[in-house]
């Protein structure tokens, strides 16, 4: 059975309060929490939860008041959970159930039609979710406004977003060489965006809850240590070693090129006498301690005690190819090159030089696979922020056949 329970989360002194679901399916639990509109005094929530008895009618009033929102979120919560089936409650069903609640809006304005709701919830959304998934968001519109045009199609209506046309839109971002993961992340983006019109009140299609959400294996590219070593040796100059040193940081720390391209010298922290850099990650929210490497602080003390300077992500993304080219990070593999075509870029399956493969992500993915099996997993996992063990040996590509053999080996 499915819980609310309310927490006062803030650092400043008046704030909302967030309200946590609480559910346990098949054995395993779950949690997920959603900011809400109820605001409230730190020090009077600390009363309330200490079980005060309030004298005041101003404060007896605001009791009653929190109370009253409290208990109505809980209803309006548990019985939207009963009614949906449980493959769709995740952390976005269940934040658009708690908006919804505080700002219901009324069917009679809102678009039916699917590509005009999608503009309608993507401005909505703007100022509620991160900037890395608002972009993400509007891929997916462009790709569907492109989907209408080249078809010619009016309109769509959400309540015929159904198997067919599921099948009729993989078949056409097939046609303009999407990739298997890409098609699939827009489906489940466009199945939320039909599942937030329900919760305004529209209709929507039975068959939406029988998407099936494609998947393929990703080429794990990463550098080992040979190859950062080669990395580090090289002389360079100017933009090119600026790029070197941030790409040596990434593999070193194990972040998101959202989070290392903002490290200052003043997120180095002493903690019991060990060097850490203390963050909280802009993708997940998920605050990770980094002790400082040795090969960073080497970085650290080439420049004075600071880091590179800051470049744009793009330029990044082309320089580090380059610096892996001129280290002769030239083996052929498989995996997918970016390329434009029809003047959007897409990833292209072949076999290539792997320096052409290199991106800003190998960083945290060559951190995660060259300390594995060196250092205990849960320690690698404080510093990348996975969460569970197996999200993150599904990212270092660990088989269940790899894992045996690993085993094997520990047997003789």
């Amino acid at each position: 059975m499915a819980s609310i329970k309310f927490y006062y989360r803030s650092t400043k002194e008046y704030a909302k309060l967030t309200a946590r679901l609480r559910f346990s399916h098949n054995n395993k639990n779950y949690q997920y929490d959603a900011p809400t509109e109820i605001y409230v005094d730190k020090r009077f929530w600390d009363d309330l939860l200490s079980g005060k008895r309030f004298k005041e009618a101003e404060q007896l009033k605001k009791k009653q008041d929190i109370d009253a929102q409290m208990a109505g979120l809980n209803i309006r919560v548990i019985d939207a959970f009963s009614r949906e089936n449980f493959i769709n409650i995740d952390r976005d069903w269940y934040r658009n159930v708690v908006d919804e609640y505080f700002h219901p809006k009324s069917t009679e304005t809102l678009p039916s039609d699917l590509l005009k709701y999608f503009s309608f919830f993507l401005e909505i959304k703007k100022t509620e979710i991160e900037e890395s998934t608002y972009k993400r968001y509007r891929t997916v519109l462009k790709l569907l406004s492109r989907y209408y045009q080249e078809n010619k199609i009016a309109s769509i209506n959400i309540d015929t977003v159904n198997l067919e046309f599921q099948r009729n839109f993989e078949a056409y971002c097939r046609e303009n060489k999407y990739s298997t993961n890409t098609i699939g992340k827009s489906i489940k983006v466009i199945k939320s965006v039909c599942k937030h019109a329900y919760l305004n009140g529209l209709s929507i299609n039975p068959q939406l809850d029988s998407f099936k959400i494609k998947k393929e294996e990703v080429d794990s590219i990463y550098l080992d240590e040979e190859e950062l070593f080669k990395i580090k040796q090289l002389g360079l100059r100017s933009d090119l070693d600026i790029a070197r040193d941030w790409l040596l940081i990434s593999c070193y720390s194990g972040q998101r090129i959202s989070d290392f391209k903002n490290f200052k010298a003043d997120n180095i922290k002493n903690l019991r006498g060990v060097e850490v850099i203390e963050i909280k990650q802009k993708k997940t929210k998920t605050p990770v301690i980094i002790p400082v490497h040795p090969e960073l602080k080497e970085i650290l003390k080439k420049r004075n005690g600071e880091f590179p300077l800051k470049m744009k992500d793009a330029y990044y993304n082309k320089l580090i190819k380059k610096v892996c080219e001129l280290a002769e990070i030239n083996e052929l593999l498989s995996g997918k090159k970016k390329i434009t075509l029809n003047g959007s870029q897409r990833g292209v399956q072949g076999v290539y030089p792997k320096y052409e493969l290199i991106t800003s992500h190998v960083g945290r993915k060559s951190f995660a696979t060259n300390f594995y099996g060196k250092i205990s997993t849960p320690l690698i996992m404080s510093a990348t922020g996975h969460k569970t063990e197996q999200s993150f040996l599904m990212y270092i590509g660990k088989t269940q056949s790899d894992l045996s053999v690993e085993l094997g080996k520990l047997f003789q």
